[in-house]
């Protein structure tokens, strides 16, 4: 699942908010690399960012259904059909 500009910048913003005293740097890649999934510059921080962005994915994703969610609906709203 891709999320938008706008939508990315709030996540990092909330990561930061809430991580800022329990990661040594949030200095940040070049853009260029962030969809490569090198977003900050201090693997530690990048590391728990990936894992913040795939459970807001996740979370997202499940929202989006109407009924109980099954593994074929998960893989259709994450664009992995």
């Amino acid at each position: 699942m891709m999320i938008e500009e706008r939508e990315r910048e709030d996540l990092m913003e909330e990561f930061e908010r809430i991580y800022h005293d329990k990661v040594p740097s949030i200095d940040l890649e070049p853009k260029r690399l962030w969809d490569k999934g090198y977003v900050y510059k201090n693997g530690k921080a990048n590391e728990i960012f990936l894992a913040f962005r795939s459970g807001y994915e996740l979370g997202k994703a499940c929202t989006s259904f109407t009924a109980t969610p099954n593994l074929l609906g998960m893989k259709k709203a994450m664009g992995k059909e």
